[in-house]
């Protein structure tokens, strides 16, 4: 259905599980090489997933284009992006997607997919393996969550005692709001943190949390090159299915979106069983240090409304944002 369209049609690609799924997929389904894939790389940088990138291009014979918003960095682009954000941004991994917005523009797209929705519906974040070894001593199933835990553990490269040291924090919590030591939920994130098990966070992301500040930045970003944004991890069908499922088909020794990875079979190895996950991260402290005159010289923005200013990305992104929408 996502790829229903009478113009150019692109696929973002980071390299991870969930826009790698959809590439092979659309592959699949269009029995067609030459797809044009879009990338936001940082050479060089802890944050670069060029290698995996790279793996899916060979494997699939792609038209793989990047962008690098590292080298490519000029400060007015960054203030026009607050302005079409229309709102202070709170990472630069936002704009990274914009420059990919603005790549795919360049080379003719007008429908754009990519992989939002799969983490918050699949269980793919840190958090959500939290919440489920949550569930399991909750239930008394504590074999099973040493298991999973020294799995996870493994996977990741960690100190079991870290997990362990997190968890335990969450129960504490939850205690606390179950002895009404802490009855109300009076924010979103007291809400967050009470989430009993896998499924309650699941929602929580999907509808209040993760995906609605997600959704808002890609239309932004598409919308200012003209680009529809579409996600196939979004579909209704997709994210009942997701919340159906046992909370061991989307975590299951160690694996996260393990339904996802079992079912991608055609899909590399090395993708498919990545252990990592990196998110859409950038070289952001970088950026700043090296740019720091000039996200200063927006600082009594803030000033001018009583907030005083540190030298952190929130503050220089609410100070851009004020810049162009000045409160009287």
């Amino acid at each position: 259905l996502r790829l229903r369209g009478d113009v150019e049609t692109g696929i973002a690609i980071s390299g991870g599980l969930d826009s790698s799924a959809i590439i092979y997929t659309a592959v699949n389904v269009l029995n067609q090489d030459n797809i044009k894939t879009f990338s936001a790389v940082f050479p060089n940088e802890m944050e670069d997933e060029s290698h995996y990138i790279d793996i899916v291009k060979e494997d699939l014979n792609l038209n793989s284009f990047k962008t690098n918003p590292y080298l490519e960095f000029q400060f007015s682009d960054f203030v026009k992006h607050i302005y079409q954000q229309d709102t202070p941004s709170l990472t630069t991994s936002f704009y990274a997607q914009w420059c990919v917005a603005r790549l795919a523009k360049k080379n003719g797209v007008k429908i754009f997919l990519n992989g939002q929705g799969a983490d918050e519906t699949f269980g793919g974040y840190h958090h959500h393996f939290y919440k489920f070894c949550k569930s399991l001593i909750l239930k008394g199933k504590i074999k099973k969550y040493l298991s999973e835990v020294n799995k996870y553990a493994r996977l990741k490269g960690w100190k079991v005692n870290k997990i362990h040291k997190i968890v335990l924090k969450d129960i504490k919590l939850a205690a606390k709001f179950k002895l009404t030591i802490q009855r109300d939920y009076k924010s979103l994130s007291d809400e967050w943190n009470n989430a009993k098990n896998l499924s309650e966070i699941l929602r929580i992301d999907l509808t209040r949390s993760a995906i609605p500040t997600y959704l808002r930045s890609d239309d932004r970003n598409g919308m200012a090159f003209g680009i529809e944004s579409r996600h196939p991890f979004m579909d209704y069908r997709m994210i009942e299915l997701g919340l159906s499922l046992k909370e061991d088909l989307l975590i299951h020794n160690g694996w996260q979106k393990y339904v996802i990875r079992e079912a991608m079979t055609n899909m590399s190895k090395e993708i498919r069983w990545r252990t990592d996950k990196k998110g859409f991260t950038t070289p952001q402290d970088k950026w700043i240090k090296e740019y720091e005159k000039d996200f200063e010289s927006y600082l009594p923005y803030l000033e001018k409304i009583d907030i005083q200013p540190k030298k952190e990305f929130r503050y220089y992104s609410l100070a851009i944002w004020l810049s162009s929408n000045p409160l009287e």
